[in-house]
């Protein structure tokens, strides 16, 4: 094998290692460490999940705090009646050896509204949201219109169904004042002689009074 696969064999190892080193101390941090804020430090019970990162927390898109190496974990523990109250999520910030910040993400959530975790260091989420941009851009010019002109023809296409709306209100009106007029309330033809005028009101309004949404109209048709 060439030196330099020798190289690159050893790098691996060391980077391996060196993970496997961190991975055992910062959950030895927090072993060590998030006890000493319960009520029962003896009890306490931790589930690990994924590795700390470099993180900023924004609240909204206000920076809050940032942390080097930053996580989150689940921790049950008892209270003061000696029962377990369950596992919750807590935010974690370690910096170096020492266990900086331990917060349930109940508490946060409740401080900061808005709150959000962004991981990865600050170059990297600088990155991030130039890609983003650059996508966003990218999408709104295949869209064609702007959102202004979209906004444009929905509020033109509403105008004129409510225009229209007004057409057919006043029509059935016209035609339920006319059948009153022309047949008395005890007259029992009148049900019949008013469904009919009413059928013909609809139908005069789709196609006279509203040719230009006619397509509208035929798709939900009036059943009286």
């Amino acid at each position: 094998m060439s030196f330099k696969g020798c190289l690159l064999i050893a790098l691996a190892v060391f980077v391996l290692s060196a993970s496997i080193a961190w991975a055992a101390n910062w959950q030895a941090v927090i072993n060590k460490q998030a006890p000493r804020h319960f009520f029962d430090p003896d009890s306490v019970k931790i589930e690990f999940s994924n590795p700390p990162a470099p993180c900023i927390v924004f609240d909204g898109d206000t920076e809050i705090m940032e942390g080097p190496s930053c996580g989150m974990v689940n921790i049950n523990g008892k209270n003061r009646f000696g029962g377990y109250v369950g596992f919750e999520p807590f935010f974690f910030i370690i910096r170096g050896d020492r266990l900086s910040r331990l917060t349930a993400f109940r508490e946060l959530k409740e401080t900061y509204r808005k709150i959000r975790v962004e991981y990865g260091t600050r170059a990297e989420q600088e990155r991030r949201r130039a890609e983003m941009l650059k996508n966003r851009g990218t999408y709104l010019a295949a869209l064609g219109p702007s959102q202004a002109d979209l906004m444009k023809q929905h509020a033109q296409a509403l105008g004129e169904a409510q225009a229209c709306g007004v057409k057919i209100n006043k029509a059935l009106e016209e035609a339920v004042t006319k059948i009153k007029k022309e047949f008395p309330d005890d007259d029992k033809y009148f049900i019949g002689e008013f469904m009919a005028n009413i059928d013909r009101s609809a139908s005069t309004v789709d196609h006279g009074l509203c040719p230009e949404i006619k397509d509208n109209f035929a798709s939900t048709s009036l059943n009286w």
